[in-house]
């Protein structure tokens, strides 16, 4: 249980692939300004949770609740839910700061504002 308001609230999260359980009754809340680390092996289902939490995937059961807005961007500012796969995901033909502007550009920033943050 968090300390402040929740950001995320997942509740008996589950999902299979064919007969392999990735996921099964998974509870969790984040709450504003945590920080979370999804640790554990190979395949244990924290990329699934990711996917799901970013919709990019749906649970076979259970649900997942965002806050309003909770990953949208707030004017001249970053976006309020961020995640990282653990694999690289990096276009080869951008630079390494391209590459790290490029979800700012997503969000609808000009290239040379994106790059000027940093």
């Amino acid at each position: 249980m968090t300390d402040g308001a929740k950001v995320v609230e997942i509740g008996g999260v589950s999902k299979q692939f064919g007969q392999t359980t990735a996921l099964e009754g998974i509870d969790l809340e984040i709450g504003e300004r945590e920080f979370v680390s999804l640790i554990g092996p190979s395949g244990c289902g924290k990329s699934t949770l990711l996917r799901f939490i970013s919709g990019l995937d749906k649970p076979r059961s259970g649900s997942i609740e965002l806050s309003p807005g909770a990953n949208e961007a707030e004017p001249n500012a970053r976006t309020k839910l961020a995640f990282v796969f653990q694999d690289a995901q990096l276009l080869p033909w951008r630079s390494v700061l391209d590459n790290v502007a490029l979800p700012l550009e997503l969000q609808g920033s000009s290239r040379s504002q994106a790059l000027s943050l940093f």
